[in-house]
């Protein structure tokens, strides 16, 4: 154990050795180098990441010099006029994800010292585009930024190797011509932006020792997040659910998913007239987009966002803050000593079920299928049967979206999985997420299919986080989703409420609070407003 941690202390001390720059020049010089040599490296499938002014968003993905466009999939005249010489590279995708992106091609991790491309190649593949005087400075110094990403990618693969940890084959590791981009962006960003310098880093350690695969919390002070939702009558909408946050940072592919995918929601975005340049005038980057309700979420400069919401209305889009939605609070119990002597203390699970008349169909399903709490012989038996008659309980998928679910408890030990749309742990942190589970599960005590997609912390979840759980629960397949949320506005064209409307269509049933906010009228608030009758 001494002699491994006296390895592990040499290879970070040889890696704070390699990542020193010597200078905010070489930092420049490093950064415009990487954008060149990534685009010659790609050999023109994916484009360099953006650049971003270090006063923008620090951790969050914004797009000031060039889009990270796929060269497949993004046209060409997306590009953006090049940055300031002053600008670094910002390169810690906080609101990372999409779930759909395919895997690029390994490379062989000896292409990480490679040479740099030709300038001809480089100004060919890249956006970027610097006077050729600067392109030849920047190309000078590649050699030594691949030459250091090679050194310290051996180095640390040689510590993992004696640590015993496991070594992946050169064939899965990280593409080579990704990462040595990468990681001269962040070291570019700590050199010139002290601010950047902790996430830029995390970004390139960690994807030689393993991101972690929640992804990062959300926006900080001084960025914000809009959610906008296009104008119609574009001649093409929004084609994918796609959602930064949602790429597993794990993956020894996750830079090229993430390159993917954010040229994907460019593409997108683009085709809705919001172009690279305008999104680089606010230091605006999508994050996400739902092709249901034509629309997609950007991260921004908040001193921008009023009048990128501004720019963006006058082009016939709506545009929506990213408020958050609560958990209905349960209404406070009457103590005992301030009851009316005739009052009820409580009201049990089997006077509920009586009430809800489930008790009738659950005696029917006791006859037919036995005991849901059966021993394992008798369910055995029960199976077999089932398969001879073909008489089994459905299995219909369902989901509900909540706080949480604690799978420890006896209660929900049937949960088939609970999946953490959140930066925070994969637990229950108020409790309500587990009450709403048990109570699915009481008055359907067959169901094993039954999904929890944690999507609330503190009782309170944004506007995307709603979008972004709701679309992975329907793209799931579940048939029925259960919903103990929403919020006060009661507005029937919210893009929450318009998703449930549009997921309603499809043949998802999808169950609402009403809310506690009294019988009164304007009381329902959304998305439990909308209204929808099947044809």
């Amino acid at each position: 154990m001494k002699v491994a941690r006296t390895l592990l202390a040499s290879v970070l001390a040889a890696a704070l050795v390699l990542l020193s720059p010597g200078s905010r020049a070489w930092a420049q010089a490093a950064e415009a180098a990487a954008g060149a040599d990534f685009g010659a490296a790609q050999a023109a499938r994916v484009v360099p990441v953006a650049l971003a002014p270090t006063s923008a968003l620090s951790g969050v993905p914004t797009l000031a010099a060039s889009a990270s466009l796929s060269a497949m999939s993004a046209p060409a005249a997306l590009a953006a006029p090049a940055a300031p010489a002053a600008a670094s590279a910002v390169f810690a995708p906080a609101l990372a994800e999409a779930p759909s992106a395919a895997a690029a091609e390994p490379t062989s991790a000896s292409a990480m010292a490679a040479p740099a491309a030709s300038p001809a190649a480089a100004v060919r593949a890249s956006p970027v585009s610097t006077p050729l005087a600067e392109a030849s400075r920047a190309l000078s110094v590649a050699r030594d930024v691949g030459a250091r990403a090679g050194a310290l990618d051996r180095l640390f693969t040689g510590a993992r190797r004696a640590l015993g940890l496991t070594d992946a084959p050169s064939a899965a590791v990280t593409d080579a011509a990704a990462f040595v981009p990468a990681l001269a962006h962040s070291v570019a960003s700590a050199a010139a932006a002290p601010r950047a310098t902790v996430p830029a880093l995390s970004l390139a350690l960690g994807s030689l020792g393993g991101p972690p695969s929640v992804a990062p919390a959300a926006p900080q002070p001084g960025t914000a997040t809009l959610v906008v939702v296009f104008d119609p009558s574009r001649p093409v909408g929004i084609r994918k659910d796609l959602h930064l946050s949602s790429l597993n940072a794990r993956r020894p592919d996750y830079v090229q998913n993430y390159q993917r995918t954010y040229g994907a929601l460019m593409a997108d975005v683009a085709a809705q007239g919001v172009t690279a340049d305008e999104l680089a005038s606010f230091n605006a980057s999508p994050v996400a987009s739902y092709h249901r309700i034509n629309a997609a979420t950007f991260a921004l400069d908040a001193a921008k966002a009023e009048a990128f919401a501004a720019a963006l209305r006058l082009q016939g889009h709506k545009v929506y803050s990213n408020e958050r939605r609560r958990i209905i609070a349960p209404i406070a119990p009457t103590l005992p000593q301030d009851a009316a002597p005739a009052a009820r203390a409580s009201v049990t699970m089997a006077e509920n079920l009586k009430i809800t008349r489930a008790d009738a169909v659950q005696a029917i399903a006791r006859a037919r299928w036995g005991a849901p709490d059966m021993n394992p012989w008798s369910r055995a038996l029960q199976i077999v049967r089932g398969l001879l008659t073909g008489d089994r309980p459905v299995q219909p998928k369902i989901g509900v979206v909540d706080s949480g679910a604690d799978t420890s408890h006896p209660l929900l030990k049937r949960v088939k999985q609970v999946q953490n749309f959140t930066s925070g742990p994969n637990a229950d942190d108020i409790g309500h997420g587990s009450w709403v589970t048990s109570m699915v599960l009481n008055y359907a005590p067959w169901l094993s299919n039954l999904t929890h997609y944690k999507t609330f912390t503190d009782g309170g979840a944004t506007l995307d986080d709603i979008l972004k759980s709701l679309t992975a629960a329907a793209n799931d397949g579940n048939l029925v989703i259960s919903n103990s949320w929403g919020s006060d506005d009661g507005d029937p064209e919210s893009p929450d409420s318009v998703l449930v409307k549009k997921l309603a269509q499809e043949g998802h049933i999808l169950v609402f609070a009403a809310g506690n906010a009294g019988p009164g009228a304007n009381t329902i608030g959304s998305p439990a407003i909308v209204q929808f009758k099947d044809p």
